[in-house]
């Protein structure tokens, strides 16, 4: 549901004030149960803040590390060659307004990163996530990461499906993502990496992975 949209059905509320009343006290427990999760930031690194609750990580299988592993040889490959960024697997805290996240891998641009620091812990929306999805992470990827990744206006989002050999990919275009494919076959190409593009086979394939490097 777009804000606008929501917006609209809050203001029909006769009882607006007192919900909102409620609502700023909700959001600021919430706040509070934020401020413990940076304590535990370091002691565990796939420790992620979803909607007021501190939520860790499970990596559902040795596939969903492998094919980690292949996209980000490629990309980090590309990305070095070309000059054209930093590339993060599995390590940056991504700060949105509400929510932290630690995207399987996510991408950000020489315009973001000339702002960086060397003890830099917290860094803000990506120019490319990508989520790789398991049964206990589906549900996040595909629904609350997908809309605070809309409405943080991430460029491009990535969802693959290490089971069925699917890749979804999204673009952000003036007010929401535009599917631009879902399949297991063809070429992908990428709008924040300029000139970058793979086949989707290799991905899910490690003697094609080779042969693409």
């Amino acid at each position: 549901m777009h804000t606008q949209s929501l917006l609209h059905q809050v203001l029909q509320m006769p009882q607006v004030y007192l919900f909102m009343r409620e609502l700023e006290e909700a959001l600021a427990k919430e706040q509070e149960a934020r401020a413990k999760y940076y304590e535990l930031m370091d002691a565990h690194k796939r420790v992620e803040f979803i909607n007021g609750e501190i939520t860790t990580t499970i990596l559902d299988s040795d596939k969903h590390n492998m094919i980690s592993q292949r996209i980000a040889k490629v990309l980090q490959k590309y990305i070095e060659t070309n000059q054209l960024g930093t590339l993060f697997v599995a390590d940056a805290h991504v700060f949105l307004t509400r929510n932290t996240y630690i995207p399987d891998i996510c991408f950000f641009s020489k315009e973001k990163t000339k702002y960086f620091t060397p003890k830099q812990t917290k860094y803000p929306a990506p120019d490319l996530v990508i989520e790789i999805i398991s049964r206990f992470s589906e549900r996040i990827d595909k629904m609350i990461k997908f809309v605070d990744y809309e409405a943080h206006q991430i460029p491009e989002y990535w969802i693959v499906d290490p089971e069925r050999g699917f890749v979804e990919q999204y673009h952000y275009d003036k007010t929401e993502y535009e599917m631009i494919l879902k399949t297991n076959h063809g070429t992908l190409r990428s709008f924040a990496i300029k000139g970058f593009e793979v086949s989707i086979e290799a991905i899910f394939d490690s003697e094609l992975t080779k042969k693409t490097l």
